[in-house]
C-alpha cells in the first residue's frame, strides 16, 4: 500500500508541475480522471496531426522543418528554465498542433509510471536506465557506474539531438526519393 501512496504523491507532483507550464511548445494539461480506481488518465487537446513520428511523412522540408526543430528547442529550453527535465524526449512525444507547432508531451511522467507499465528490459540492477533506449545518452548504459544516472538537462539535449537526427534523416530520405522519382 505504501508503494501506491508514494506513486500517488509523485503523480500529484508531476500533474501539478505540468498544469503550471505555459508555453506555445508545451502540450497543456487540461485535467485528469481516474477510472477503476487505479491509474490516472490525463486530458489534453486532441492533436489531429498526431506525433512528430507520424507527421514526418507530411513535412515538406525547408522552412517547415526548421520551424518544427526550432519549436522543439524552444519548448525544451522553457522546460529547463522552469527546472523540469523531460526525461523521455523522442519524436512520438512531440505532438503537432493544428497550426503545425510542435508540442512537447509526456515529460517527467515516464519516470513515475515506468515501474508500473514496463515489463521489457527489467533488470535486477537498480542502476538500469528507464526511458526509450534508442533516444538515451550513452552514459545511461555505463555498467561500471556504482550510482544510478539520473536524467538531467544534458541527457535531454542528447535526446533532442536524436530527434533532430531522425527528422533530418527522414527529410533526407524524402528529398532523395523526390530527386529519383
Amino acid at each position: 500500500m505504501s508503494t501506491w501512496i508514494t506513486l500517488n504523491q509523485r503523480l500529484a507532483k508531476e500533474m501539478k508541475i505540468w498544469s503550471t507550464l505555459n508555453h506555445k511548445n508545451i502540450l497543456p494539461l487540461l485535467g485528469y480522471f481516474v477510472e477503476g480506481g487505479k491509474y490516472p488518465n490525463f486530458i489534453s487537446m486532441w492533436m489531429e496531426n498526431g506525433s512528430l513520428y507520424d507527421y514526418m511523412e507530411e513535412i515538406s522540408g525547408g522552412i517547415e522543418s526548421l520551424s518544427i526543430m526550432s519549436g522543439i528547442a524552444s519548448g525544451l529550453t522553457y522546460l529547463h528554465a522552469e527546472g523540469v527535465i523531460h526525461a523521455d524526449l523522442k519524436s512520438p512525444n512531440v505532438l503537432i498542433s493544428d497550426t503545425k507547432e510542435p508540442l512537447l508531451a509526456d515529460f517527467g511522467l515516464s519516470q513515475v509510471l515506468y515501474p508500473l507499465f514496463s515489463t521489457a528490459g527489467q533488470s535486477s540492477n537498480s542502476n538500469s536506465p528507464t526511458g526509450t533506449v534508442r533516444w538515451m545518452a550513452r552514459e545511461f548504459f555505463d555498467e561500471s557506474s556504482v550510482t544510478a544516472i539520473v536524467p538531467n538537462e544534458k541527457s535531454d539535449v542528447w535526446a533532442f539531438g536524436m530527434v533532430l537526427y531522425v527528422c533530418l534523416r527522414g527529410l533526407c530520405f524524402s528529398f532523395c526519393y523526390m530527386l529519383t522519382h
